[in-house]
């Protein structure tokens, strides 16, 4: 991912973040389980091909 990706993603959670103040738990829930949903359904076609690339992810992910 390049650096105009990492900007758009920071910029799209930083939205996110400020949408979600005033929200009530079940509110979120149900907003994150529509999503979660939609991605898991896109997910079944998705297969993973670079090991590389998600021990890079991880490596982020996990601050290593």
């Amino acid at each position: 991912m390049g650096k105009d990706h990492e900007e758009t993603s920071k910029t799209k959670l930083m939205k996110i973040a400020e949408l979600a103040v005033g929200l009530k738990y079940y509110e979120w829930r149900k907003v994150a389980h529509v999503i979660e949903r939609k991605f898991s359904s896109a997910s079944n076609k998705v297969e993973l091909t670079d090991a590389e690339e998600i021990k890079s992810s991880l490596k982020r992910e996990l601050d290593w």
